[in-house]
């Protein structure tokens, strides 16, 4: 009996690790900086915009505060103004868009969107 317990579980593990989608590692998700999570929330917009995305109703409704709130964390402190810190989200986002596949640019703006500060 125990045999088939420990069968079991081992299946159901395996099945559980062939299901689980990709996601970025923790220490992908710590060490995007407040700049880079504004841009992956914006270019995925963008490209889901452009159609060449598909997002989900949950980071639709979260994207804006959570970009807004990124780009804010890192704004503030560094004394930008409104027109400095949107230049610097537009070139990164650009930078993003042309070097990294739009699953990424997704899979690190979700994770982004889980650490907005104060979300």
């Amino acid at each position: 009996m125990h045999g088939w317990i420990r069968i079991s579980l081992i299946a159901q593990s395996l099945f559980l690790a062939a299901c689980t989608e990709d996601l970025p590692s923790a220490d992908t998700v710590a060490a995007e900086s407040h700049v880079d999570c504004a841009a992956l929330i914006s270019a995925a917009t963008q490209l889901a915009q452009k159609k060449k995305l598909t997002t989900d109703a949950d980071f639709d409704r979260r994207a804006l505060f959570s970009g807004m709130t990124h780009l804010n964390s890192h704004a503030v402190p560094a004394g930008l103004s409104e027109k400095q810190a949107f230049e610097l989200l537009n070139a990164r986002r650009a930078e993003l868009i042309k070097s990294t596949a739009p699953d990424d640019i997704l899979a690190r703006a979700k994770a982004c969107i889980e650490r907005t500060p104060g979300g």
